[in-house]
């Protein structure tokens, strides 16, 4: 980890992927475990602020930059407009657990595909084919016996057209595939079906009752977002 004082309100921090590790930090945590990720950056906080100029005050803010390092941490206090996100420039201030974890994760995902506006095009028309009830879909709900499994099922299984999302339910994970029948053939569906059981199995639970009753921890691009953290 290093650490450099920019200035009297800004510490950055630089934390390679073997500091995540080391101190117990996932792409999973990173996506997901909103109070795991608020303590760990606290922790950091800790750590580089040996005068307690910053831990002392209120108006703290993180600002997190994901590389293929690991990531980039900025920390300020005293913001002339603290708790509001500058929507207007490639770095977003972002305060709190949801904050946090979302703006990860829109990151990951535009970093993932090279392309921030084709990102932003893409979730867009998902959204609104899922809205659409005329659109034919197909939706298959996997329970896995590991989370290896489920990478492993990522790292197989390329959706062409639809979207794929992870819950956790009683410490197990659960994936519902969606597939948009217009953009595929019978044929394409059937292979990316086999595939999917090769690795998980059919539950009787549905979507609607993992998110009531369960977490999600990652949503839409779940496929994606696994296959970015857990490369072979």
């Amino acid at each position: 980890m290093k650490m450099e004082k920019i200035d009297d309100n800004t510490i950055r921090v630089l934390l390679e992927n073997d500091d995540l590790e080391e101190r117990g930090i996932t792409g999973l945590d990173l996506l997901s475990n909103h109070k795991k990720i608020e303590r760990f950056f606290y922790l950091i906080l800790e750590e580089v602020d040996q005068d307690h100029a910053f831990a002392n005050n209120e108006a703290v803010t993180f600002q997190v930059l994901p590389n293929d390092e690991g990531l980039e941490l900025l920390i300020s206090k005293n913001l002339p407009n603290f708790g509001q996100v500058e929507a207007h420039s490639d770095s977003e201030m972002v305060q709190g657990q949801d904050g946090i974890t979302e703006y990860i994760k829109k990151q990951l995902l535009k970093r993932d595909s090279g392309d921030d506006q084709s990102a932003d095009d893409d979730d867009d028309e998902t959204m609104n084919y899922l809205k659409q009830a005329d659109n034919p879909t197909r939706q298959i709900v996997l329970h896995f016996k590991s989370f290896d499994d489920w990478i492993a099922l990522a790292q197989q299984l390329r959706i062409e057209s639809g979207v794929s999302n992870l819950f956790v339910y009683q410490h197990q994970y659960y994936a519902q595939l969606i597939f948009f029948l217009e953009n595929t053939t019978e044929t394409f569906l059937q292979d990316d079906l086999a595939v999917a059981n090769e690795f998980g199995q059919k539950t009787p639970y549905t979507a609607d009752f993992l998110k009531e009753y369960g977490q999600q921890v990652m949503d839409n691009s779940a496929l994606e977002l696994t296959r970015y953290y857990f490369k072979d």
